[in-house]
């Protein structure tokens, strides 16, 4: 009986071949249009969910009335006076981009264009899973490097990065720690990771960056559950609110 059926059904589908052919290709079409969409709308709303507590973990973004500007960086004291004066704020910590730095390996040069220095509280709001070393081995010294596995493979192939320098400008620094390749739906596509102090340790460069005229850093903050966004904002500076991440 079943067979029967199916030998009809073949034949009706063969003497209908052309209007089956579109159907089926149109059927096709659609339930791949669908599943990648699907895929795509999955991956946007797990954008940084590998990060603990992401769903109360915000960034700074200013305002500029005077210029119409908005900005999504903010001054760098900025994150220290909130932790300080705000204790519905729970932590804080910045990243800053280098954009192209040139690194000197052994008798190479390699321009590196991912690279960022990353406040000491960094680790604590945004999660990064260790291959070799740790946050602690990285921020012990200012003048650490954290690499992506794959980044480490490039800069040292199969030798172990821990402890290899890597001269930027006239500063040696070393590799203290190796992390995992950033997720796709990660915000922060950083290869190389490098503690601010060691940005800071010029006088005159922290002399700079610690005034609040210059909006250089992605500021984030971490509140406690239950804490409304938008009441802590108001309880910042006028020129500045925050945006979940």
């Amino acid at each position: 009986m079943i067979r029967n059926y199916l030998r009809t059904a073949w034949r009706n589908c063969w003497k209908n071949r052309s209007i089956n052919g579109i159907n089926i290709a149109g059927l096709s079409a659609g339930m791949t249009a669908a599943i990648l969409i699907f895929l795509w709308v999955q991956n946007e709303i797990n954008y940084n969910s590998f990060t603990p507590e992401a769903d109360r973990t915000y960034r700074i973004t200013a305002n500029i009335t005077s210029a119409r500007w908005r900005w999504a960086t903010a001054p760098l004291p900025l994150a220290d006076a909130m932790r300080a004066e705000l204790p519905q704020v729970e932590k804080t910590s910045v990243i800053h981009s280098t954009f192209n730095t040139w690194f000197h390996i052994g008798d190479e040069f390699f321009e590196e264009k991912k690279a960022a220095y990353v406040g000491k509280d960094w680790f604590d709001l945004i999660h990064y899973d260790f291959v070799e070393g740790n946050a602690a081995s990285f921020l012990a010294h200012p003048f650490s490097l954290a690499l992506t596995e794959s980044k480490a493979k490039q800069y040292f192939g199969k030798r172990s990065p821990i402890g290899q320098t890597i001269r930027i400008d006239s500063v040696n620094y070393e590799v203290r720690a190796v992390i995992k390749n950033n997720p796709s739906n990660s915000s922060f596509q950083y290869d190389v990771l490098i503690p601010l102090d060691a940005y800071l340790a010029d006088p005159s460069v922290r002399k700079n960056e610690m005034t609040y005229n210059n909006y250089n850093y992605m500021t984030f903050l971490r509140l406690p559950k239950g804490t409304d966004p938008e009441q802590t904002a108001k309880k910042l500076v006028s020129a500045a609110f925050i945006v979940a991440i």
